[in-house]
């Protein structure tokens, strides 16, 4: 078992790391070629023709990466199907699902993240299409969708917050209150995230930008990120991979069957593993906002509409 399990952690790493180098194509080109020019050429300078090369040779990495990854998958299918159905039935008995709705839970907590994580991702890659350009760029579709989808998650983190300290008044259990504070916390958290969107309104009334502000603002605009300047894209990235790494130990607990109850309150659920992964995969800045956005929303909207008098009564028979 516990070769089949190493087997399926070896499968999924050159997976991603083959979905990466198609992901980050265009980045790792420049990155490799400019190593090259630095540090493989005498000249510091390489023949174009070499640039298409390179591209191709991360093509036919990637593609050997997603094979081996798919070779592991297929051998392993009936250990992968076994755990999923697990996964699956786990999620089903998920303390916060309201058991008349368990269906709607699971497909709301399941299936909508990583169908909209996909979607969201080839809407992006076909950016240049002319029918889906308008949707990009400031103030357009995805800008707005994304301060909406923050502006909800504050609502429902302020919801959740809500239901916790009628929770900590009936139990005065400490673990409850110290929930409370990163509930508010990560309220105050999307709201932020959301105005700066809009650069706190800025956009919406058109005042001009202080001037001490417009001087360290890459931007000129009244916005935190941009005193960051381009620095602030790595930030993202980095705060991506982050965010990805707790939705893996979220999914490590649950499938070692060793979550406890106040994890399961904290840790982004497991089921957000797809949109957690592309979003730690992508370059694209605006990619990353949007599927944060959305990101936030179903981790929020677990915790507002969850049944939190099953998990009450579950609380006390431990």
């Amino acid at each position: 078992m516990i070769k089949k399990i190493m087997l399926v952690t070896i499968g999924v790493i050159v997976l991603v790391i083959g979905l990466y180098t198609i992901f980050a194509h265009e980045s790792l080109t420049f990155y490799v070629v400019r190593y090259a020019e630095l540090y493989l050429s005498k000249d510091h300078n390489i023949e174009s023709e070499i640039t298409p090369r390179i591209s191709n040779y991360l093509y036919y990495i990637s593609i050997f990466f997603i094979l081996i990854g798919i070779i592991l998958f297929l051998s392993l299918k009936e250990t992968i199907s076994t755990h999923f159905k697990i996964y699956v039935k786990r999620l089903s008995e998920d303390p916060l699902s309201k058991s008349k709705n368990r269906k709607i839970w699971i497909l709301i907590f399941m299936f909508f993240p990583s169908i909209i994580g996909i979607s969201l991702y080839f809407f992006f890659q076909l950016r240049e299409v002319p029918l889906i350009a308008p949707l990009h760029g400031e103030d357009n579709f995805f800008e707005n969708l994304t301060f909406l989808m923050l502006a909800i998650s504050s609502l429902l983190m302020i919801k959740a917050a809500v239901v916790i300290k009628h929770i900590y008044k009936e139990t005065g259990a400490i673990h409850f209150r110290r929930i409370l504070f990163f509930y508010i916390a990560l309220a105050g958290f999307f709201f932020l995230c959301a105005m700066e969107e809009l650069s706190w309104a800025q956009r919406i009334f058109g005042w001009e930008t202080p001037q001490w502000i417009g001087e360290i603002n890459t931007f000129e605009r009244t916005d935190i990120h941009g005193m960051f300047g381009l620095f602030f894209r790595k930030l993202e990235q980095i705060f991506a991979l982050l965010l990805y790494s707790m939705v893996v130990v979220s999914v490590i607990l649950h499938g070692i069957n060793k979550e406890t109850k106040i994890q399961n309150l904290v840790l982004p659920y497991w089921s957000l593993i797809i949109i957690g992964l592309i979003m730690a995969l992508s370059i694209d800045c605006e990619l990353i906002e949007t599927l944060f956005a959305f990101f936030a929303l179903f981790y929020s909207l677990r915790l507002a509409i969850g049944n939190f008098s099953t998990y009450k009564k579950n609380l006390q028979q431990s």
